[in-house]
């Protein structure tokens, strides 16, 4: 989900001179309307088109670049693989796919570590106990994570040659996969 299309921006602004089409996908209508607003509102989004739909029905056709942030924790854990597959076939020989997700750590003892700490965090940031609470409760069953060996893997079975963690903060992470020369 392309959300308000704060990095929809960027990659427009820094493709600027090499004429590059953005092509940013939301299934919520909402989300589309309000990015469209700001898009209206700044200058050099011209290459920016807008498309509302499930990120199941997109073909990706010649991308150079594709960038999901904290979309597939919310695709059902069984369709994620042949999902990420239709990504890698999308792109052209070098392109990248930039995944950004929450994971779960392995063992329960980190997990609930991180949870606290992130938690920790968004009060220091002035959330409430019970913001927090009902977002968690928003998102129970709703946002499924996987671990960073699991999405690793997902991506080398799709194809990509390699993949490379980049940043990483609580149980968030953000990953690089490149797809490499066909053999």
């Amino acid at each position: 989900g392309c959300s308000l299309g704060a990095v929809a921006f960027v990659l427009a602004s820094s493709t600027e001179e090499r004429g590059c089409e953005v092509i940013a996908v939301d299934n919520s209508l909402p989300m589309i309307e309000a990015c469209r607003e700001r898009l209206e509102k700044r200058r050099g989004s011209e290459s920016i088109s807008l498309v509302h739909d499930d990120i199941d029905n997109v073909n990706f056709k010649k991308a150079s670049v594709i960038v999901s942030n904290f979309t597939l924790q919310f695709i059902e854990q069984d369709l994620r693989e042949g999902l990420i597959k239709k990504i890698f076939d999308g792109l052209e020989e070098g392109g990248i796919f930039i995944l950004s997700e929450k994971i779960r750590a392995v063992d329960n003892s980190d997990n609930t570590f991180l949870i606290d700490h992130y938690h920790g965090y968004k009060k220091i940031n002035g959330y409430s106990d019970e913001e927090i609470a009902r977002k968690r409760e928003a998102l129970e069953d709703v946002l499924v994570p996987d671990s960073l060996e699991g999405w690793q893997n997902r991506l080398k079975r799709a194809g990509f040659k390699e993949v490379h963690q980049w940043f990483r903060c609580f149980n968030f992470i953000s990953l690089i996969a490149i797809k490499g020369k066909s053999q």
